[in-house]
């Protein structure tokens, strides 16, 4: 069966979500550390459209370690 022009494959959709979410994070992580906290998401609250207690959540559910912070990986992950 073939792909309808116009509409992406999953797997389309997933390098999509992965390339957004890279970008995502490195607009958190602007001094490169390879790493985000609650406080670099908070930063762009108004360009994610989430408030305090919802950016609060999605940071806890990505941390898998509960260490903190978040790697690009397990940020990248949560959103594949």
């Amino acid at each position: 069966m073939h792909q309808i022009e116009g509409n992406p494959s999953p797997q389309e959709m997933e390098a999509l979500a992965k390339q957004k979410s890279r970008e995502l994070f490195a607009l958190c992580d602007t001094e490169e550390k390879g790493f985000i906290t609650k406080r670099d998401m908070q930063r762009l609250q108004s360009e994610i459209g989430l408030e305090p207690e919802q950016l609060e959540a999605v940071f806890d559910s990505l941390d898998d370690d509960k260490n903190g912070y978040l790697t690009q990986e397990e940020f990248t992950s949560g959103f594949g």
